[in-house]
């Protein structure tokens, strides 16, 4: 699971609920929230996310660079497996560059 986390407020609010969600994938890669002009306090944000997803240490992790996250997926995608992508609005852009950067190593 590749999840960007929208807007803030609403990862921070429903940060329990979110984290419980995305529990339920075997594995899952947090990019920082999606909230164009919003300021984000210490402690919220997409490092707070990924540390109340109940997962193994090794199953999550936060890549904050959208940049980053093609890699990141090569590294852990296993032949049969399914990566969803899911959040803000951006994220429906990922799935080419997932699939381009997946192509080479057969996954």
């Amino acid at each position: 699971m590749v999840f960007q986390p929208y807007r803030v407020y609403r990862t921070r609010d429903l940060q329990a609920e979110l984290a419980a969600a995305l529990a339920i994938a075997d594995e899952v890669i947090v990019l920082e929230v999606f909230g164009p002009g919003e300021v984000r306090q210490p402690g919220e944000g997409g490092i707070a996310l990924t540390a109340a997803v109940d997962l193994p240490a090794g199953a999550k992790v936060f890549v904050p660079s959208w940049e980053d996250v093609p890699a990141e997926v090569v590294r852990r995608a296993k032949v049969g497996d399914v990566v969803v992508t899911m959040g803000a609005p951006p994220i429906s852009l990922m799935g080419d560059e997932l699939l381009a950067a997946l192509e080479p190593s057969g996954a």
